[in-house]
């Protein structure tokens, strides 16, 4: 990413001449582009990232807010004294609206008029009671049920927000990285304003060996981290390091 600063002599020679010969030379120290500038602006991108993680990371801590608000709020001991009240109520009414039913077709075997309004009994008291006592029965069922939905949907929100969290860390670090290479070649190319070529030369040896570093930290594969075997399926997982995404385990890969 960094070009070596642009050497330009008018004779060559400058370092090999022998000390007897004399040797004039003109030595250029403007970089062919802003190095410090690219610094600066890989800083910025890695901040705009951060940013745009903050940003996702709160809407996900909103979610999860409001999923906890529901567990909250969820009262199994009333929602087991409800069932129960619904429960004898259904048994009551579905008892009396079969007694009634029975009445009403004995008064009558076989008319059509009893016949009729035993079937509407059936209908419109019975069977609204009989469904009644199964809401009640299967309620405690229901509410667990929910309440399991909610909890695995809050795991999931909080699962994302420490993978955003270890990723904004990561940048962050990036960032501080790339500000402190702008900085120190800032330093250094306002010092061999006045330096001597000995120290130009130690600049360029410097920025190869940040460089190294900052290449060589790129490329670590973070302890544990595993190579994906579908990146498509997990783009939004990890990080490309030299062309293979690599996240951490976890993460189901169909060859993992």
């Amino acid at each position: 990413m960094r070009p070596p600063l642009r050497l330009w002599f008018i004779v060559v020679g400058l370092l090999l001449a022998p000390n007897d010969v004399s040797v004039s030379g003109e030595l250029d120290l403007i970089s062919p582009i802003d190095v410090p500038g690219e610094w600066r602006k890989l800083e910025s991108e890695y901040r705009t990232q951060v940013d745009d993680l903050r940003e996702k990371r709160k809407e996900r801590g909103e979610k999860a807010q409001s999923v906890n608000e529901k567990l909250d709020a969820i009262d199994f001991a009333k929602v087991s004294e409800q069932a129960k009240q619904d429960m004898d109520e259904g048994l009551r009414d579905m008892g009396e609206s079969l007694g009634d039913a029975f009445t009403e077709y004995m008064s009558g075997p076989g008319k059509r008029s009893n016949v009729l309004e035993t079937g509407r009994i059936l209908l419109t008291e019975t069977l609204p009671a009989f469904e009644q006592v199964l809401d009640a029965e299967y309620a405690e069922v229901d509410m667990q049920f929910e309440m399991e939905q909610l909890q695995s949907e809050l795991s999931g929100y909080e699962n994302e927000m420490k993978d955003f969290d270890k990723k904004i860390a990561d940048l962050e670090l990036n960032a501080d990285l790339s500000k402190k290479v702008a900085e120190t070649y800032e330093q250094q190319l306002n010092d061999t304003k006045t330096k001597t070529k000995e120290i130009v030369f130690k600049l360029v040896e410097t920025s190869r060996a940040v460089k190294a570093v900052a290449q060589e930290k790129h490329d670590t594969i973070p302890p544990g981290w595993l190579a994906c075997t579908c990146p498509n399926d997990h783009a939004g997982l990890g990080r490309l390091i030299k062309g293979v995404r690599y996240h951490e385990p976890g993460h189901t890969c169909p060859a993992h």
